[in-house]
């Protein structure tokens, strides 16, 4: 079990994505998680769960962590680069499968202001996965151009429910637009498995 808080100076688009990335690509599944920007761009990140690969040395993946932390945030490496450099699929599996495996359930709440912007309320209820935000956050941003300003996220015994407060240039999503999220949303979720790189457009992935 572990308990981990990242702070950040300067948010910027896609920052939610990048961080639960390197967890991802780590090992650590995130079970709870707080995650904001304040108004000055200072960004909030305190996630808690279980590292569920073998650790043999505690200080060496911890270590790993804050290098492939720095170098993501920096742009200097992206996910996929720290999933290659780890000898792993850049993949998210479901733990449960069967009868085990819950139905996807994607919908919008009533709008609401967060931090002085107006937001959409997006609330996801699925079969959990190593990797869920990321893959969440990186569709939100890369697909359809959305900022995540918070995201609150619990994990129970059927599975995850998150919750994350969105925006597209600082104004709420239309009808339109959150009808586009919910079906992609519903479409990856009810996946097996997804493939990293499909949570982009073509023109975006990386030869």
């Amino acid at each position: 079990y572990f308990q981990l808080l990242i702070g950040t100076s300067d948010d910027r688009e896609g920052l939610l994505a990048d961080i639960t990335g390197v967890l991802a690509a780590n090992g650590i599944d995130i079970q709870g998680a707080e995650i904001g920007t304040a108004v000055d761009g200072f960004g909030f990140n305190h996630f808690y769960g279980f590292v569920r690969e073998k650790v043999e040395n505690l200080e060496a993946l911890k270590q790993s962590v804050t290098k492939d932390m720095a170098e993501v945030v920096a742009r200097i490496k992206s996910v996929e680069e720290i999933f290659r450099e780890k000898g792993k699929p850049y993949r998210f599996v479901k733990k449960q499968r069967g009868f085990l495996d819950r139905k996807p359930e994607v919908e919008f709440l009533r709008d609401t202001e967060i931090f002085g912007k107006k937001a959409s309320v997006l609330e996801i209820r699925a079969t959990d996965r190593v990797g869920l935000i990321h893959m969440v956050s990186k569709a939100l941003h890369r697909r359809f151009d959305v900022n995540i300003e918070k995201v609150l996220i619990e994990t129970y015994a059927e599975g995850a429910r998150d919750t994350y407060f969105i925006n597209i240039h600082g104004d709420a999503l239309s009808g339109e637009e959150q009808d586009e999220v919910r079906s992609y949303l519903l479409d990856v979720l009810s996946q097996d498995e997804v493939e990293g790189a499909s949570l982009e457009f073509a023109y975006d992935v990386k030869a």
